[in-house]
């Protein structure tokens, strides 16, 4: 996350993106990776495009986001 980062991906989605993407686990705090995932799905919907976010791929074995995508998908359909 960073200042400009949500309204340069509404206006690249707005461009025609056919998706959008996050990478949560390399985010500051755990809070600012569930808010990307979160953020990726909100557009998605949005813009009726795919996600491609990329989970924990990471040796942390801590980093848990496959589980913040995956409620989700089931919260959405």
């Amino acid at each position: 996350t960073f200042p400009e980062g949500e309204g340069n991906l509404r206006r690249a989605m707005a461009m025609g993106c056919d998706c959008v993407g996050a990478i949560p686990h390399n985010e500051l705090t755990r809070e600012d990776g569930v808010r990307s995932v979160e953020l990726a799905f909100d557009l998605a919907e949005e813009f009726d495009r795919l996600v491609d976010i990329h989970c924990d791929e990471t040796g942390d074995d801590q980093s848990r986001f496959v589980e913040v995508m995956a409620k989700e998908t089931i919260l959405r359909g």
